[in-house]
């Protein structure tokens, strides 16, 4: 039996966590689509590229020291998330959608913004 949405989106939750670009790609159906606020991305390579950069942009903002997930609203297969992350100095506020199908995440939007923390 697949993954419900919510089951599939804590063990992308952990894979985030971990920095394993195989481990996130692992989530994503092979012929996801990944949109963010930079670029359009699809398949599971493609996924690995968008996490590489959102990663690597964040590295340069300064080093991660918690995120928050705090507004999750699950409608049947579709999940909407606000979150943030705090970078010492810095922080990044995001938006994501996500779309899954049989287990995996099959469409996700990405909107993020860094900025110096308050």
């Amino acid at each position: 039996m697949a993954r419900t949405p919510q089951e599939a989106f804590e063990t992308h939750l952990e894979a985030l966590g971990s920095g394993d670009l195989d481990r996130l790609a692992a989530d994503y159906s092979d012929n996801c689509i990944q949109i963010t606020n930079r670029q359009t991305r699809r398949g599971k390579a493609g996924v690995k590229e968008g996490f590489a950069a959102i990663y690597a942009e964040l590295a340069g903002a300064g080093e991660v020291q918690g995120v928050e997930v705090p507004v999750r609203v699950y409608e049947d297969n579709v999940l909407y998330i606000e979150w943030w992350a705090d970078l010492g100095d810095m922080r990044c506020d995001g938006v994501d959608t996500f779309v899954f199908e049989g287990g995996l995440i099959t469409i996700q939007t990405v909107k993020y913004d860094i900025s110096k923390a308050n």
